[in-house]
């Protein structure tokens, strides 16, 4: 009975661990494919480490989430990426939609947290580029923020932030942060990236929550 036990256990296990190989393997696959795309259409791709997000400096941060709607990042703190694709964030999130002013960067990390994708566009970018980002925007708006921001001058720049669920017991990962910079709008590598993303951030929400004009 014992053995029937240990070896019901560990088909259990072997099932378990066949399991977040499956989905970890699919979605590096997904991520892999979408990078490609990108770096075909012209565009940059970096895949980091999260900036930090509980702890900073070896401590412990005494809150959550930056409180009230602060935009004051704790001293010593600096994303490590522009635009941002992780870190310490606001306690509240930007109104998912698609945007002709800019908006705030420090509460788009928390969409990104919440497993959104945030595009960003520069000034500068041409109207034509802009078009289409609003025409990707209505073919599959759920989980998007789609804004301006000043500085990024022709650039237009995709982020996520993805967390293997797998490492949750490892208190020094905090997931990782995906950027592409693009100077123009390819739909189907922008998909790729959206596929290969949303949904995968450190609070995973389900994207049907993730709805336009909701926080």
């Amino acid at each position: 009975m014992i053995a029937v036990v240990a070896g019901s256990v560990l088909l259990i296990a072997a099932v378990v661990a066949g399991f977040f190989l499956f989905v970890d393997g699919g979605e590096s696959n997904a991520a892999t494919s979408a990078a490609e795309k990108l770096r075909a259409a012209g565009c940059t791709v970096e895949e980091i480490p999260a900036a930090p997000n509980f702890r900073l400096n070896g401590k412990q941060l005494p809150y959550r989430h930056l409180p009230n709607s602060s935009t004051v990042l704790p001293k010593g703190f600096k994303y490590n990426s522009n635009p941002p694709t992780s870190g310490i964030h606001s306690d509240a999130t930007v109104v998912y939609g698609i945007y002709d002013q800019p908006v705030n960067t420090v509460s788009t990390v928390h969409n990104l947290e919440h497993g959104a994708i945030v595009v960003r566009y520069g000034p500068q970018a041409p109207a034509d580029e802009v078009e289409k980002l609003r025409e990707f925007y209505l073919n599959d708006p759920q989980g998007l923020v789609i804004a301006p921001m000043p500085g990024l001058e022709k650039t237009i720049a995709l982020m996520a932030w993805t967390y293997d669920l797998g490492r949750q017991n490892d208190r020094t990962y905090q997931g990782e942060g995906h950027i592409a910079k693009c100077t123009s709008v390819d739909e189907d590598a922008f998909k790729a990236f959206v596929n290969a993303h949303r949904g995968k951030g450190p609070e995973r929400f389900p994207v049907s929550d993730l709805t336009p004009g909701g926080p």
